[in-house]
């Protein structure tokens, strides 16, 4: 098991991120939840889990345009 901190480029919030290697995940895309940035693309060779751990800084959410859907976000919230 691995654990690393992960920090949304465009909205700052934090995320603890833990992989398994000894258990098989889903491949996809994970996006940040509060922008929808794209965080991390997804194969299927381990198992990764993200939580949310800092809130993201409003300020920059308020300046941000609007954002974009994350690719593939319908299919890995649907086969969850």
């Amino acid at each position: 098991m691995r654990k690393s901190d992960v920090i949304c480029p465009a909205c700052h919030a934090g995320f603890q991120r833990i992989e398994l290697t000894s258990a098989k995940g889903r491949s996809g895309n994970f996006c940040c939840p509060v922008c929808s940035h794209l965080i991390e693309s997804l194969d299927d060779s381990t198992l990764v889990a993200y939580r949310l751990t800092v809130n993201p800084i409003m300020k920059v959410l308020k300046e941000a345009p609007e954002a974009h859907r994350c690719p593939g976000a319908d299919s890995i919230a649907a086969s969850s």
